[in-house]
């Protein structure tokens, strides 16, 4: 599935790339390619990053996006809208 949108956030793409590069989350741009929306795919790296922070601090297991609820993905979608201005 190709997404059919354009980015209009710069900030976004420069984080999505420093840190796919920085953890080597390559299949974070594999996922991206299968969003529906900008505002999708900031919820997604605003999570990933989080989730790898916590895991750092914690030691915790990893959840994994997809396997978060509806309404989990729904708040971080949202505050990935705030943080980019989308």
């Amino acid at each position: 599935m190709e997404s059919n949108f354009k980015f209009t956030s710069l900030e976004l793409v420069n984080d999505l790339f420093d840190h796919s590069l920085n953890e080597g989350c390559i299949d974070l741009f594999e996922m991206a390619l299968q969003c529906q929306s900008e505002k999708e795919i900031a919820g997604i790296l605003l999570y990933e990053i989080n989730e790898i922070e916590t895991q750092r601090e914690d030691n915790h297991n990893f959840i994994f996006w997809r396997d978060l609820d509806l309404f989990s993905m729904a708040r971080w979608i949202k505050l990935g809208k705030d943080k980019y201005e989308l």
